[in-house]
C-alpha cells in the first residue's frame, strides 16, 4: 500500500504502472500514516484467523477456526467494537494475510453493505503467504467483507482506526488505472483503460482526483499499485505530476 502526497496537483506519475486501485485520500500534514493524529494506533491484535488448529486464535474467539474460505466466497468480518476499536469508527488499518492459496487470485475489501467493487487489495500466488496492509473502509454492522477469489486461508491483524469524522478519508475501492486489454480489464469510470503494456522507461500521468470519490482538491491518496509479470527486474517510482 503506497501513500502518495500529490501536492493538489490533479495527477500523479507512475514511472512503469500497470494496474492501480484507489483506498483513501487525504491532507498531507504527515508524510506517514502512523504519524497522523487522526489516525489512532492500538496494541495490534488478531481479528480474523480462519486456519484450524492449536495457536491459531483471534484476540477474542471471534472469528476463529472458520476453515479455508471458498473461491468466490465473502467473509463479513466484525471489526468494530474489537481490539480498541470503537463501535463508530469510520476504517481499520489491518495487516491481512493470504495464507497458500489454492491457485493464484486476488482478495478485495470493501465496506460491507456496498457491492463489491473492481479492484485488488491483496494478489496471491498459490501456496505462497502473502501479506499487505490495508486502510479499509468500515460498513453496515460494524464489518469489512472480504471477497477471495481463489480458496485460501486468511488472517487479519488489526493495527488501528480512523475515529468517526477524522481524516484521512476513506472511499470505496475503485480502479482508477488498468493498462491490461480484454473483457474484465476496466476501470471504475473507463479512463485509463487498457493501452497495453508500459514500454521499460516511460511515465504515464494519472488523473486522480475528481475518480474514484476522490475530491478535486485532494491532496494525496492512499493507492494499491500492482505491477503484473514484468519481463525484466526493475522498479516504479509514483510521484507528483510537476516535480523532478
Amino acid at each position: 500500500m503506497t501513500k502518495l502526497w500529490a501536492g493538489r496537483a490533479p495527477s500523479f506519475v507512475v514511472a512503469l504502472g500497470l494496474l492501480l486501485s484507489l483506498g483513501v485520500y487525504g491532507s498531507p500534514q504527515v508524510t506517514q500514516a502512523t504519524a497522523d493524529p487522526d489516525l489512532v494506533s492500538v496494541v495490534p491484535a488478531r481479528v480474523l484467523e480462519t486456519r484450524i488448529g492449536q495457536g491459531f486464535e483471534t484476540v477474542d474467539g471471534q472469528f476463529e477456526g472458520i476453515g479455508v474460505r471458498s473461491a468466490g466466497s465473502t467473509t463479513e468480518l466484525v471489526v468494530a467494537g474489537r481490539a480498541g476499536v470503537p463501535g463508530d469508527a469510520d476504517a481499520v488499518w489491518i495487516n491481512l494475510t493470504a495464507v497458500e492459496p489454492s491457485t493464484a487470485g486476488y482478495v478485495t475489501v470493501y465496506p460491507c453493505g456496498e457491492s463489491r467493487p473492481l479492484a485488488s487489495s491483496l494478489n496471491v500466488r498459490p501456496g505462497k503467504v502473502t501479506p499487505n496492509a490495508v486502510l479499509a473502509k468500515v460498513g453496515e454492522g460494524g464489518r469489512i467483507c472480504i471477497y477471495t477469489s481463489a480458496a485460501v486461508d486468511m488472517v487479519a491483524d488489526i493495527n488501528g482506526y480512523v475515529p468517526q469524522g477524522a481524516t484521512p478519508k476513506t472511499v470505496s475501492p475503485a480502479r482508477l488505472l488498468d493498462t491490461r486489454n480484454g473483457p474484465g480489464y476496466k476501470t471504475v469510470d473507463g479512463d485509463f483503460e487498457g493501452g497495453g503494456i508500459r514500454a521499460a522507461g516511460t511515465t504515464l500521468r494519472l488523473t486522480v482526483t475528481d475518480r474514484g470519490g476522490v475530491d478535486g482538491d485532494a491532496d494525496a491518496v492512499l493507492v494499491n499499485l500492482t505491477a503484473v509479470e514484468p519481463v525484466d527486474r526493475g522498479f516504479i517510482t509514483v510521484y507528483p505530476c510537476g516535480s523532478p
